[in-house]
């Protein structure tokens, strides 16, 4: 049984099968080299201070009163806390996740 020639005109294909005369360049070949980006590095607009600040909150177990934006205020401690969010657990309440982003300021009540 023969098979046909393969095809060696024609347009490339995409996917790497074929269609077209082989080059010799696997994916990544024949590219240049990047360059390592020169000029001044880019600040991470962070001095983690707001980190440090959200740590000793929760290791002190610190009540807070959190303004928000709307004018209403919310009591309670902090358990966690991240780059978008805090969670804030209250007594006899459900907890609450506010957005730092909705939060006016925040008044430290004392130890739990």
């Amino acid at each position: 049984m023969m098979r046909p020639p393969r095809r060696t005109d024609g347009p490339r294909r995409s996917d790497g099968r074929g269609g077209g005369p082989p080059s010799g360049r696997g994916p990544g070949k024949g590219r240049p080299p990047q360059r390592a980006r020169k000029g001044p590095k880019k600040l991470s607009g962070t001095t983690l201070a707001e980190h440090a600040y959200w740590n000793r909150v929760i290791e002190a177990k610190m009540r807070i009163r959190a303004t928000l934006k709307t004018r209403d205020e919310v009591e309670g401690t902090v358990e966690y806390f991240d780059s978008n969010f805090i969670r804030l657990t209250r007594e006899g309440e459900p907890n609450l996740f506010l957005y730092k982003g909705d939060i006016l300021y925040v008044a430290e009540l004392g130890d739990a």
